[in-house]
């Protein structure tokens, strides 16, 4: 499933594959938004008819920037529909190649009908009008540029009271911590037990962090970005707390280090131990326990800070959940003990993960 994904530049971006000969972004958009621009004279701030140079075309088609104001609010004109059905007949039989009619209608309403911001009764509609390409594109064409053009990420609130609540949201969870920090937050980061921080090495015979996990990932910014030795940190950190490891090294799951780096407060969160074969694991019993006590600590350490949690579970801890079970039963702890959630604790769902939710789960949230 995608958010926000059935927007006019994705349409061009369609429309653009099937063209009768390479056209560039810059002519294609300029042709379709001159429906409206050549129909109603719409002029920019220096009084010229708008146009939209490579630049401005690369900063729209890549959701960077929104459209003008203007081509938005003429939807509501008298009589557009007319116009924009002459005008999407012209640059169909100008541009697009009508053998590939079929396809074009096919990509499009995969658009919409994985968009979880498109209802149903307005998939039913464009449905209706997907036996013919222009009457299909004309609809299209509407319904996609009252749409706004930038990137809009999900937020949806499940749980409130007064400055308190609980919100899902999709994004990159740390796009967003080591982004512009102005204000104190806390990003949770599951890691293995012994809070091992050396990335793998295909030649070493012990297993340690895969790059390609959170951890892994995280590992490789705060390298970058951390000037004290991470090792002695977290060693400082376990000393304070007086947390105790078993003969193998391993902390109790649940067990939490902060790192604080500037304004940004990291839990580093143990998930899963490593067994006799090296590989780590955890259980579904074991997951619920670790959320709940990362959500004792928070409670006791948080301040009133907002705290970022990522989907957990779905990857090389070995818990086995797919991403709809980690979702729910992450959500499921935090409502069950709101009586502990003091600021705004914030699920994320990685951006490139949505797709692994279904339509029906994301509408229910």
């Amino acid at each position: 499933m995608s958010c926000n994904e059935f927007v006019f530049v994705n349409v061009i971006k369609i429309l653009k594959k099937h063209t009768l000969s390479k056209q560039s972004d810059e002519v294609l958009l300029n042709e379709m938004i001159g429906i409206l621009i050549d129909e109603y004279d719409f002029k920019n701030k220096m009084g010229n008819s708008i146009y939209f140079d490579k630049e401005t075309t690369s900063r729209l088609m890549n959701r960077k920037v929104e459209f003008p104001v203007c081509i938005a609010e003429s939807i509501g004109i008298d009589g557009i529909k007319t116009v924009v059905h002459n005008g999407v007949a012209d640059f169909v039989n100008e541009y697009i190649n009508r053998n590939s009619s079929t396809q074009i209608i096919k990509e499009i309403k995969e658009l919409y009908e994985k968009d979880i911001c498109i209802s149903e009764d307005l998939s039913k509609y464009l449905n209706e009008k997907a036996t013919d390409l222009i009457d299909f594109l004309t609809e299209v064409f509407i319904e996609t540029i009252k749409y706004p053009n930038k990137r809009l990420l999900l937020k949806k609130r499940i749980w409130v009271r007064g400055q308190n609540e609980i919100l899902i949201c999709s994004g990159d969870i740390l796009e967003e911590a080591f982004g512009k920090a102005n204000e104190k937050k806390i990003y949770v980061i599951p890691v293995n037990s012994s809070f091992d921080m050396i990335l793998s090495n295909p030649e070493d015979a012990k297993q340690h962090v895969s790059e390609n996990s959170l951890h892994g990932k995280w590992l490789a910014r705060i390298r970058k970005y951390y000037k004290v030795d991470l090792e002695q940190a977290i060693q400082s950190e376990i000393d304070i707390r007086k947390y105790e490891a078993d003969k193998k090294e391993n902390y109790p799951l649940g067990t939490i280090v902060v790192i604080r780096m500037g304004e940004l407060y990291f839990y580093l969160l143990a998930l899963s131990d490593f067994d006799e074969n090296n590989m780590a694991h955890a259980s579904k019993e074991d997951f619920k326990n670790v959320i709940c006590k990362l959500l004792e600590f928070y409670d006791k350490n948080g301040q009133g800070y907002p705290i970022y949690i990522p989907l957990m579970g779905t990857g090389r801890s070995r818990i086995n959940l797919s991403h709809k079970e980690s979702l729910c039963i992450i959500k499921q702890v935090l409502k069950d003990n709101t009586h502990m959630v003091h600021g705004t604790i914030n699920l994320v769902i990685y951006s490139n993960d949505m797709s692994k939710l279904g339509k029906d789960d994301l509408n229910d949230l």
